[in-house]
């Protein structure tokens, strides 16, 4: 049986890390995410400069686990964001050099819900959950690009 890799596209606060915990459990398979990568190198409220550097590093290190994962037979979900046309390109191209199969989810939500529900978890006393700031995500949503019709999906509603 072929392994999968689940990437998921959304906004911070669009639901992609509880989605991604549910179906880590439902299918038995590994989640991986940025956000926690980033909290135990800097703790809850990284400075933006702080999140860019370690950008590309921890998404090499996930890509190198996801490669052992996958190798090893099981399921991967990435909780990544995949937020560009081209991101979303090398992931498949990475998972395809794997000899895995891909699901792209892409999450149904406004950028006002999205803005919302990080100020409600930056309330929160989490200090597992990774604080962003209302001028650092509307940086970050401003980089978001929406999926073209040629890349298929599976849509997650609110």
């Amino acid at each position: 049986m072929t392994a999968t890799v689940h990437l998921l596209h959304g906004l911070p606060g669009c639901g992609k890390t509880r989605f991604a915990s549910q179906l880590a459990a439902e299918r038995r398979c590994v989640h991986l995410s940025h956000d926690e990568w980033v909290v135990r190198l800097f703790g809850a409220r990284p400075s933006p400069a702080q999140i860019e550097a370690v950008r590309e590093p921890v998404h090499a290190m996930l890509w190198t686990y996801t490669s052992r994962i996958v190798g090893a037979g099981s399921d991967v979900v990435l909780d990544f964001g995949f937020w560009t046309r081209g991101e979303r390109d090398r992931a498949r191209e990475q998972v395809r050099r794997m000899g895995a199969a891909h699901l792209l989810y892409t999450f149904e939500c406004s950028p006002d819900v999205a803005w919302e529900r990080v100020k409600q978890r930056n309330s929160l006393d989490a200090a597992a959950s990774l604080r962003i700031d209302e001028q650092t995500f509307w940086l970050l949503a401003d980089r978001i690009e929406p999926l073209g019709p040629d890349e298929a999906h599976i849509p997650v509603p609110e």
